[in-house]
């Protein structure tokens, strides 16, 4: 069977010489519901798509693959911080959780960055107010996720050692987060702007 070029197109072993063009959804209604349909009369589910389905699938454009390892770092880093910020709180010597609360401006420090991204055009080569605003809330929220546990450990809620646990998981969840948006950021097919 030959495809729109010269090439040949190896098709899907289910496939028969009689029924050319399946689709994906064709395929898994006939898995779903194999006793329906027949060529006798009416089409079967082999006879409803367009065009051959390639065997075995193409693979993933470049960008893609080139993304995933950048993804398995990402989702290691923040595994990692939260571990470094998990130990400063746990650890027997230490057993105290009031670190925990840097996890608020985990979630807050994206947050002003996308609304301005969401809001502003990319367009404009000139500096933004907008974006500026963005920047400065969440570099206010950045700096106070670092001063949040060397002011519990100067009141002696916790420990110094805690405190300089939970200052190496913010280093390394607020690189992740960072590393995602350089990633992730740009405005393709696969950014996070569709999420």
């Amino acid at each position: 069977m030959k495809g729109e070029g010269s090439s040949k197109v190896v098709t899907h072993p289910l496939q028969s010489q009689l029924h050319p063009a399946p689709s994906w959804g064709s395929l898994l209604l006939l898995l779903y519901n194999p006793g329906a349909g027949g060529c006798a009369g009416h089409p079967c589910h082999f006879c409803l798509g367009e065009r051959p389905i390639p065997w075995p699938p193409a693979q993933a454009p470049a960008t893609n693959r080139t993304r995933l390892p950048a993804l398995i770092s990402l989702s290691f880093g923040g595994a990692v911080g939260l571990m470094f910020l998990m130990l400063g709180c746990a650890l027997p010597q230490y057993s105290k959780y009031w670190p925990l609360f840097v996890l608020f401006f985990y979630i807050l420090s994206p947050i002003p960055y996308c609304i301005a991204r969401r809001v502003v055009d990319d367009t404009d080569a000139a500096s933004n107010a907008c974006k500026e605003l963005a920047i400065f809330l969440t570099t206010g929220i950045v700096v106070s996720a670092f001063g949040l546990p060397i002011v519990f450990a100067r009141a002696e809620l916790i420990l110094w050692g805690a405190c300089a646990l939970v200052l190496t998981g913010n280093t390394v969840i607020f690189a992740t987060i960072l590393g995602f948006f350089l990633v992730f950021g740009s405005n393709d097919d696969f950014s996070w702007q569709q999420w």
